[in-house]
């Protein structure tokens, strides 16, 4: 049923990878809730924190959420539901419940591919996303992004124009218009596609739900594109997540020295694969989807830039950045001991919740476990503080899900 599946979701205490161990250990929430003591003190396969998050019986929230759903006619989907995307079953922490509005596509027969970038994007960056949304869009592919301001509204305004369906994956509840100024974006996504979200309806756009929500877009994804980006930017957690859930990684190209671009084209110096149009995308998928893609041509493309860049004007109105810019030293490895950053002077300029998982590292690298342990959060709050400090560049992840204090250069 339903609301037990929104029972587990909701229970304070469970990481993402704890409430798949509930699953495993259980099979269903059902039978979770159901367990007696003795079950939960036997069961393999659980934590101590697992145990504890699963004592609470108390189905008051769920059925108020259930309530809610059925009210302002939001669907519900679970990991029990046959439709429920492969796509997202394969990555490491997919959500149980999803909720949504508008038509759910079917993902695993689509080819589907996100865009992503910086929110305060320069006007060519806009330009370029627009673009790209339009085209890949015409083409009859599935577009996906966080409709945030920036670089996702550009490309999912472009990709509306296309004619196939969109998804945008959101921070808060799929009734919850944030940011203000994409409403009107937000009601076109839901009626010529769908919005998706994990959290339920009424949640409000809290800031650690993003860096969260951003490995659905990847997972939901066969690939990722960054279209700009600087340095420290969600959407190159983004791309790093595709890269762990084995998607494929694309890049738009930026000039050399502009701060926007300096983290996409480090991801083209990783590898990723490089992007100007529309079919530098779909041109790698026609094993998968054969006689699927109606591609423009180049001439096509090229009156499409520039019919875009002529209007130049009323996308740098809705871009903040006015100008970029350029700089940074070059890093070279004296062989030195590494010198880690100042916890305590960083901790000063952060709000209390992010001090408090910053503090938690100042002894040494901790296990993610034992990073949530000591902040005193719940595991979703803890994860998300993670991955804005990790953007910050304050911290940074070492393989085996540990993190660690950013090394001063």
């Amino acid at each position: 049923m339903e609301v037990y599946w929104i029972w587990l979701c909701e229970l304070d205490g469970l990481t993402p990878k704890g409430k798949l161990r509930v699953l495993s250990a259980f099979g269903s929430p059902e039978a979770a809730f159901r367990a007696s003591e003795e079950e939960l003190a036997h069961c393999k396969g659980l934590t101590p924190e697992d145990r504890a998050a699963l004592r609470c019986r108390d189905l008051t929230a769920a059925q108020k959420i259930l309530h809610d759903c059925y009210e302002r006619n939001i669907h519900i989907l679970t990991m029990a539901d046959t439709c429920y995307p492969g796509l997202l079953r394969q990555i490491p922490d997919p959500p149980p419940v999803l909720y949504f509005v508008g038509r759910l596509p079917d993902f695993d027969s689509e080819l589907t591919i996100s865009i992503v970038g910086h929110r305060k994007a320069s006007a060519q960056g806009m330009a370029v996303a627009c673009k790209l949304g339009y085209e890949l869009s015409r083409a009859g592919v599935i577009v996906i992004s966080g409709c945030a301001a920036g670089i996702d509204a550009a490309a999912m305004g472009g990709a509306l124009r296309g004619g196939a369906p969109v998804v945008g994956i959101l921070g808060g509840g799929v009734d919850v218009v944030y940011p203000r100024e994409n409403r009107r974006l937000l009601e076109d996504v839901r009626d010529f596609g769908c919005l998706i979200s994990e959290y339920p309806p009424g949640a409000k756009p809290l800031s650690w739900h993003f860096p969260i929500r951003n490995r659905i877009i990847s997972g939901l994804s066969r690939g990722v594109v960054v279209a700009e980006a600087p340095k420290r930017s969600g959407s190159l957690i983004t791309a790093r997540l595709a890269m762990e859930q084995g998607r494929d990684v694309f890049a738009v190209p930026g000039a050399a020295g502009e701060r926007l671009c300096a983290g996409s084209n480090d991801l083209l110096r990783q590898g990723a694969g490089l992007v100007e149009n529309g079919s530098d995308v779909v041109v790698g998928y026609g094993y998968l989807f054969p006689e699927r893609f109606e591609l423009l041509s180049e001439e096509e493309s090229a009156s499409l830039t520039a019919e875009i860049l002529a209007d130049r004007p009323a996308v740098a109105a809705a871009s903040p950045v006015k100008t970029l810019e350029s700089g940074g030293k070059k890093n070279v490895d004296n062989g030195k001991t590494p010198k880690y950053i100042d916890v305590q002077e960083a901790s000063a300029k952060l709000p209390p919740d992010q001090a408090a998982v910053l503090g938690a590292l100042a002894d040494g690298p901790l296990q993610t476990d034992e990073l949530i342990r000591r902040s005193g959060m719940t595991a979703s709050a803890a994860l998300g503080i993670l991955t804005i400090l990790e953007i910050a560049g304050l911290i940074r992840p070492l393989p085996g899900g540990i993190y660690s204090l950013r090394e001063i250069p």
